[in-house]
């Protein structure tokens, strides 16, 4: 019984014969190997100064136990001038290579058996995307032919707008903060008087009333102006109601204006949509 308390003891210590087993195979199937290759950028220019390292997963230790996925990786290597890149390292005939330069990204998977790195400069990539998304806005922002100020705003302006929740009479309403002004030649003659467009979902039994109080705020001050219901387009998603609202031509900076409703005390800006 001694003895064989002696073998128990033996197989479960930590430096099994097993792990060896596991750590000899592994090592001894992998052979020394030379990975030659070349970093370029999307445009298919040498990169030079690149850093490029070749790994594989295989068994191995990994914080005392024996793990199939221990991660091996060759000393890095720099490219040259003329972008080629030569890794040797014991490993499999398969293995993933991983490019490194300040500035750079590695855009695709590269291994030991398609050897070409590709790069993106970071910062042409960014602006890229910027450019890209900015020229999406300019076209989703753009008037169409032959359309109307209210299904314009419901298309476009009312979907870059915050909204402002107010309790008004045991009611919600909702307003859009976007504001378009209405242009005389498109929308029809506005009798020397700036005009908005904004939306409103409120109930209708204190819509008219709501719009029949508010009042203007320009630099501070309030300022007189007419609110009227019009009916929005059925695909609005506005609810039922778009506010036009006149003042005076010229009382408002054209960036921002404000609007009151004096018995809630409540006041907010209204940014104007270009």
């Amino acid at each position: 019984m001694t003895e064989l308390k002696k073998r128990v003891r033996c197989w479960n210590y930590p430096g099994t014969v097993l792990v060896l087993f596991f750590l000899l195979v592994s090592g001894c199937m992998q052979d020394e190997r030379t990975i030659e290759g070349l970093v370029v950028s999307e445009a298919g220019a040498a990169l030079s100064e690149v850093t490029v390292t070749a790994c594989y997963l295989g068994w191995g230790r990994s914080q005392g136990q024996i793990v199939w996925d221990k991660r091996f990786c060759s000393e890095p290597v720099l490219t040259d001038a003329a972008g080629r890149y030569v890794v040797a390292f014991e490993g499999p005939e398969y293995m993933t290579l991983h490019a490194t330069k300040e500035q750079w990204q590695q855009i695709q998977d590269s291994s030991s058996l398609s050897t070409k790195i590709v790069l993106s400069n970071i910062a042409e990539r960014n602006a890229e995307q910027a450019a890209r998304a900015a020229r999406i806005e300019a076209e989703f922002r753009m008037r169409r032919e032959g359309e109307t100020a209210p299904d314009y705003y419901c298309r476009v302006a009312a979907q870059r707008s915050q909204v402002v929740r107010l309790n008004y009479q045991n009611q919600t309403l909702s307003i859009t903060q976007a504001a378009l002004v209405l242009d005389e030649e498109l929308d029809g003659t506005l009798n020397g008087k700036d005009t908005l467009l904004f939306g409103l979902i409120a109930p209708e039994s204190t819509s008219s009333t709501f719009v029949s109080e508010l009042v203007f705020v320009v630099d501070g001050s309030p300022i007189a102006g007419e609110f009227e219901l019009r009916a929005a387009p059925p695909d609005c998603g506005l609810g039922s109601h778009l506010v036009q609202a006149t003042l005076p031509l010229g009382r408002f900076s054209r960036e921002q204006v404000g609007l009151l409703a004096p018995s809630v005390k409540a006041g907010w800006d209204m940014k104007i949509w270009r």
